[in-house]
């Protein structure tokens, strides 16, 4: 009787402990994923500040990120988009080289900067994140973009 009393009494202990540990978090890899995808708005190019352009905000230099791969965003004057490979994006690693974007014409530094902008996205190869901030990195991990989630 006194052993059944005592599992009784700590019936509420063993529960508690349990339910600390029922959500496990995701795997690493998975969270990775789940890290970049959203939508980016381009804050720094090759440790250059991109300030927001006067007016209308939703024409800032972007990167929008799906956990399958999917990409977009606007690089200046064109929209572009392509695919990324979603297994590596569980692994840390984005490829932008590929690439379609269409083809407006714009103001002579816009074309300039948008041809950088793309060409910095083409040199991608492995991607951090930190709270609200993501950053592209080239093979020699240097950082090559810095994005400020939207």
């Amino acid at each position: 009787m006194r052993r059944l009393a005592f599992t009784i009494a700590l019936l509420p202990v063993f529960t508690a402990l349990a339910a600390c540990n029922t959500s496990k978090a995701p795997p690493e890899s998975a969270a990775m994923s789940e890290q970049v995808a959203g939508e980016w708005v381009l804050a720094s190019l090759r440790g250059q500040a991109v300030p927001p352009p006067p007016g209308k905000t939703d024409r800032v230099p972007s990167l929008a990120v799906t956990r399958d791969g999917a990409v977009s965003g606007f690089a200046g004057v064109n929209r572009f988009a392509g695919t990324t490979d979603a297994a590596g994006l569980n692994e840390g690693r984005i490829t932008l080289d590929r690439l379609a974007a269409t083809k407006m014409a714009g103001p002579e530094g816009a074309n300039r900067f948008e041809a950088g902008y793309l060409a910095a996205l083409g040199e991608a190869k492995v991607f951090r994140v930190a709270g609200s901030k993501l950053e592209l990195l080239d093979a020699g991990e240097r950082v090559v973009a810095t994005f400020i989630r939207r």
